[in-house]
Order: structure tokens, then sequence, then C-alpha cells
């Protein structure tokens, strides 16, 4: 796998930031044509939370 097969660059026209989340165990994880699609609502919620406490918790 070459560096032009683990980034993405998009442009876009409103200055912006935003972070993606991603529980890499392995390179292969960043093949995002392995993605899970059509998680129930519930459990994406569990995700958020748990992402909402670890970040309140450090300040």
């Amino acid at each position: 796998m070459d560096a032009a097969d683990r980034l993405s660059i998009i442009g876009l026209e409103v200055p912006h930031c935003h972070l993606h989340l991603l529980p890499l165990d392995h390179p292969d994880d960043m093949d995002f044509r392995r993605q899970q699609q059509g998680l129930p609502a519930d459990v994406l919620d569990a995700h958020a939370e748990t992402l909402r406490k670890a970040l309140a918790s450090l300040g």
C-alpha cells in the first residue's frame, strides 16, 4: 500500500475543520471499502456517548 492509498484530500469552498475518529488496530482498517454500513442508531449513539465521556474527562 503506497501513500496515495492511505490519503484522501478533498477541497471544499467553506473553510472548516473536523476530525475523523477511526478505530485502528491494523493498517487495513483504513480501507474504506471495508466500512460497515447501516449500523443501528442505538449503536451509533452508544459510540457517540463513549466519545463524549472520554472528551469530557479531558477537561
